[in-house]
């Protein structure tokens, strides 16, 4: 057990009344250890007696250590910590704080024990009664801080005057640097009144406050604990906001996520309460949140935006912020076919189905859908996009599909007639990807659509046929469906190493030596005729 030494009797003779010195009260980080509101008098000061060798300070509420009412009275601690021991014979209270100093509050009836957690402003026992608890006669409480843990009272290099140059002010006190005056020791005869330093923390908000590094994380309370509208609580820090449910626990909310929950109503929005603290993901620049409503995610540049509901499941066995879509960067909307929402994020969009069903459009395969009209035209995606060669494709829920390559960009190839001529030519593998959209309005209702290697014409009949190279080259020659041969009704084929395809009124023959002669049907039955 450690020796500590306490404010001695002083002879009667010595202790005439002196004036209390007045000060102007100033904002501080330390409580006093006495009930806000009560007013209390330095008995002993600095380097004075028994406190020669320190900066501690004696507290009665009487004038020139006169009692007063100052036995039985509540002992607080000044900062919040854990008490990290006590000594009854001295009524001696040690307790470390989260910044890593200490401090002891001495001559007490001791009301808490070794590891327990303490608030600053909680009671941790009642003065004793004089020639109790050490205090050689005078019921008092001695107040000493220490730069470090653990109250080394055997270190005089460790001991902390209550100032602000020394980040000790005390609140509702002048500051008491080294070298006041007074009777009884520097500041001794001073006189103050208990105050509050602002806001505490406390409860399960200060436990997680504590949890998390306490200010070097939040920053300091900036409002005590309030009640929510939920039958919940929150406190704001410098950096953020601690919310606490019964059924959340306690979790706080900071940085970019702090401000974009804000926007969407904080707790009484479609998030609710966060349900843990954020996290930082394996995609540089990326935090991310959950709450009771969906998952927050927040990127530089971006914003923060909550995935929920369906589309927070599809999103999730996507990757989420690792998969190839990114972050969101808008909420989910409604459709506009009925029963139906979709996301947008950085590289594409979450199309999801009442069903349970959904899919993913991204690049220009997404911004093309969306041109055309989304869902209120094609329906739902009916699959993801589908790589193929040198590009990719996706399907819609009407059977039509866009088709992209780096070499024509994103087409939409309706599911028709036309559709069905090129998958007779093998897709892209015959005639290359589309280079344009499909063009309704040729003469006598046909149209066409332009390919790589070639065009498909459909026919008024309905039948679609392909015509390309250079046959096609010589079909527009003779102005194509609107000059002498009209539309193609059958495709190209070898026949004696001259490729033909015929027309309503003609053919077009094809060498590679000759190049391309048109033959009109008058002509080609002469031809047949020998």
């Amino acid at each position: 057990m450690r020796w500590v030494l306490s404010v001695v009797l002083i002879a009667a003779g010595l202790m005439a009344v002196q004036p209390a010195t007045s000060a102007q009260a100033a904002t501080g980080n330390i409580l006093l250890p006495f009930t806000i509101g009560e007013s209390w008098s330095i008995c002993e000061g600095y380097k004075s007696g028994t406190h020669s060798s320190d900066f501690s300070l004696g507290l009665t509420k009487g004038n020139n250590c006169a009692d007063a009412g100052t036995t039985g009275s509540a002992a607080r601690a000044v900062q919040s910590g854990t008490v990290y021991y006590v000594q009854p014979q001295y009524g001696n209270v040690c307790v470390n704080t989260d910044s890593g100093r200490s401090y002891a509050v001495l001559h007490l009836n001791i009301g808490v024990g070794g590891g327990q957690w303490v608030n600053a402003g909680q009671q941790i026992g009642t003065v004793a009664p004089p020639g109790a608890a050490s205090n050689n006669g005078i019921a008092h409480i001695h107040l000493q801080m220490f730069s470090g843990p653990n109250c080394t009272f055997t270190n005089p290099a460790s001991q902390v005057p209550f100032d602000s140059g020394h980040g000790a002010r005390i609140c509702g006190a002048p500051d008491l640097p080294p070298g006041g005056g007074g009777w009884n020791g520097q500041w001794s005869g001073t006189r103050f009144t208990g105050a509050n330093c602002g806001p505490t923390v406390k409860n399960a908000i200060g436990a997680r406050w504590r949890a998390d590094g306490g200010a070097s994380f939040w920053g300091e309370p900036t409002s005590e604990e309030k009640p929510t509208i939920k039958s919940g609580a929150y406190q704001f820090f410098q950096r953020g906001t601690i919310y606490w449910t019964e059924k959340t626990g306690a979790w706080g909310v900071r940085g970019g996520i702090w401000g974009a929950y804000k926007r969407y109503g904080s707790e009484n929005g479609a998030l609710g309460f966060p349900l843990r603290n954020e996290g930082v993901g394996t995609v540089a620049g990326v935090v991310s949140q959950p709450f009771e409503g969906g998952m927050m995610f927040w990127r530089d540049g971006v914003g923060g935006y909550y995935v929920r509901g369906g589309i927070r499941a599809a999103y999730a066995k996507m990757g989420a912020e690792k998969s190839s879509i990114g972050v969101p960067t808008s909420l989910e909307a409604k459709t506009a076919k009925a029963g139906g929402v979709y996301q947008t994020f950085q590289n594409g969009t979450i199309w999801w189905e009442s069903d349970g069903s959904w899919h993913f459009t991204r690049g220009a395969i997404s911004v093309r859908y969306k041109q055309l009209g989304g869902t209120g035209r094609f329906g739902f995606p009916a699959s993801n996009e589908i790589k193929r060669n040198a590009g990719a494709y996706q399907n819609f829920d009407n059977g039509d599909q866009i088709w992209w390559s780096a070499a024509t960009g994103a087409k939409l190839v309706k599911r028709n007639a036309i559709w069905n001529a090129w998958m007779q030519q093998r897709f892209d593998i015959g005639l290359g990807f589309p280079v344009a959209e499909q063009i309704d309005g040729l003469v006598r209702g046909g149209s066409y659509q332009k390919f790589q290697r070639g065009d498909i014409l459909k026919t008024p009949s309905g039948k679609a046929w392909t015509v390309r190279g250079g046959i096609l080259a010589t079909w527009h020659k003779v102005k194509a469906e609107n000059g002498s041969l009209g539309y193609p009704i059958g495709n190209e084929y070898l026949s004696n190493g001259i490729v033909i395809q015929k027309f309503e009124r003609g053919e077009i023959h094809w060498t590679d030596s000759g190049g391309g002669k048109v033959f009109p049907k008058v002509n080609a039955a002469l031809r047949s005729g020998g």
